[in-house]
């Protein structure tokens, strides 16, 4: 924590700047869904998952919102749909990541030797 503050401070992946993490501090921004102008709020760190899903595959944040709420459910939140798409979407990479298996081995293995008599 910073000094005189109350809050923790957190550095996400695409910001080497730590910022101070307060869980409602809400940004809204304006994205096209096809020809449609919409406001979105999200946490900032949202945002940069945003920014980072659209650059890892190579489109704009506007045409990912747009695949998003085209495959909703119907009647479901679109800001909702969009949090557990990226959710998603991590929660995929992490499962294929190498490194990510690799440490998940190793807590096993941690975990059966501290079991073990």
């Amino acid at each position: 924590m910073d000094e005189g503050s109350s809050l923790p401070t957190i550095t996400t992946a695409n910001s080497k700047e730590p910022h101070e993490y307060t869980p409602n501090a809400l940004q809204s921004k304006n994205v096209r869904i096809h020809a449609r102008r919409t406001s979105i709020r999200l946490e900032p760190a949202m945002w940069n998952a945003l920014n980072e899903i659209a650059a890892l595959e190579e489109c704009s944040i506007h045409d990912l919102c747009g695949a998003v709420h085209d495959l909703k459910e119907p009647g479901a939140s679109f800001t909702a749909a969009l949090r557990v798409f990226m959710m998603e979407y991590y929660r995929s990479a992490a499962l294929v990541n190498v490194q990510v298996s690799q440490v998940q081995r190793k807590i096993k293995a941690i975990q059966i030797r501290e079991l073990q008599p």
